[in-house]
């Protein structure tokens, strides 16, 4: 469901009338939209199991989202 909800994100983005009601929208408990973004990069990170280094850098190149 993730992939399908930030494909359509990415269209809103694309338009230019979209974005100032993206930039004022919340959601619940007063979330805005870049922090929302973040939060699903996190989250598939987390699916994904991307490996950090202590710096933030993901850590294997070649297949980040495998660790390789």
């Amino acid at each position: 469901m993730h992939n399908q909800l930030l494909g359509c994100l990415v269209d809103l983005m694309e338009n230019q009338k979209t974005m100032s009601h993206v930039s004022v929208w919340r959601g619940k408990d007063n979330i805005t939209m870049p922090h929302l973004l973040c939060k699903l990069w996190r989250d598939e990170e987390c699916r994904l199991v991307v490996q950090r280094d202590a710096s933030g850098a993901v850590t294997g190149m070649l297949l980040p989202e495998q660790g390789l």
